[in-house]
């Protein structure tokens, strides 16, 4: 079993997580200057950077599993079998 555990690709998560995590912030700071201020749509704002936030973490948690992750070994069919079989 090969174990996928290449941190660059743990890096290349995390850097993700962090540019996602700097437009959702972006996102956030334009709606409060373009909303009318009020309570209710600060709250709006501040809801929709929740979500945004929670489903971030969550995808990141979810690809670094993946990458951790081992891979289940390769299986031989019948026909490969025959195939190197007949080549030999």
């Amino acid at each position: 079993m090969a174990v996928t555990n290449d941190s660059s690709e743990a890096n290349s998560v995390e850097e993700a997580y962090q540019v996602h995590v700097q437009n959702l912030f972006k996102v956030l700071v334009t709606n409060l200057i373009d909303a009318r201020v009020s309570h209710q749509t600060e709250q709006q704002c501040a809801d929709r950077f929740a979500t945004g936030l929670k489903f971030g973490k969550r995808a990141r948690e979810l690809a670094l599993n993946i990458i951790q992750t081992p891979s289940p070994p390769k299986r031989v069919t019948r026909q490969q079998r025959r195939k190197r079989a007949r080549a030999r």
